[in-house]
């Protein structure tokens, strides 16, 4: 029988009736806002109004940072050669969203991991330590920290944190990544602020959501840019946009000679 292959408690759907999470569609129209509704429909319940204040801030913290950001980049490159509906191009700059940039997922495994080491009985420092340690041995950068514009403080960082703060929504998660940024400057020696994704991921995470949901927060986040983006390539652009210079660093010019090769005339 295949009766039950297919459950899901997200909606429900019957004639003249559409459910979200239990809420009739009509009244989620009438009476919540977007950020709201984003927030019920992925953690299945409405928020505090604390929560959604602070859920709307981190909504608005990423919605373009120019053509430095790659995902904007290629969604107007795919935009300037398929011009006739923006969303392929959307949905390249989408792609572009990873481990790398605009995902506060890495910063939120972290925190997880963080968390449970100290629910298994290590201080909040040394369970800092320990990560930071561990992430330099491996050679790989501590998400969430340092910007190639922002040296001295990521302004949408500082901004969305002031917002939790105020909320009172900086809580655990928060509070340890300040532990990993405190023992990661003692490390390098050097400041670097905490950038967006850190903050982000803090806020996500001390708002319910785990590290695989925040990715797919953080690209919600940013389609508003990536539609201006594709909409102002494909009105004011260049058709089919190029690299313009490049260097080659191939082999030099070099003749075809008989007998190097399996095929063909000798």
């Amino acid at each position: 029988s295949w009766e039950g292959y297919w459950q899901t408690a997200v909606s429900e759907v019957a004639p003249q009736v559409l459910r979200i999470r239990g809420y009739a569609a009509e009244d989620i129209i009438a009476r919540l806002s977007y950020a709201e509704t984003l927030y019920m429909t992925i953690r299945g319940e409405l928020p505090t109004a604390a929560q959604a204040r602070t859920f709307d801030a981190a909504l608005c913290a990423a919605p373009d940072h120019g053509l430095i950001s790659v995902h904007a980049s290629t969604a107007r490159f795919v935009a300037s050669a398929q011009p006739s509906t923006p969303v392929p191009a959307i949905a390249a700059g989408l792609l572009c969203c990873g481990e790398v940039t605009i995902s506060p997922q890495g910063s939120a495994t972290v925190i997880e991991r963080g968390l449970r080491m100290i629910a298994a009985g290590h201080c909040v420092a040394d369970a800092a330590r320990e990560i930071v340690e561990e992430l330099a041995a491996s050679g790989a950068p501590v998400p969430g920290i340092g910007h190639p514009n922002h040296k001295r403080v990521d302004p949408r960082a500082a901004a969305l944190r002031a917002v939790a703060e105020r909320e009172g929504q900086w809580g655990e998660g928060g509070r340890f990544y300040d532990a990993i940024h405190e023992e990661f400057v003692a490390r390098k020696g050097v400041f670097r602020p905490m950038n967006i994704d850190g903050v982000l991921a803090s806020v996500l995470h001390d708002l319910g959501f785990t590290a695989r949901q925040m990715p797919g927060i953080a690209m919600i986040a940013i389609m508003p840019g990536l539609l201006a983006h594709v909409d102002e390539e494909i009105t004011d652009g260049i058709p089919m946009r190029v690299i313009p210079d490049s260097t080659y660093t191939g082999a030099p010019a070099r003749p075809l000679i008989s007998g190097q090769w399996s095929g063909g005339p000798s």
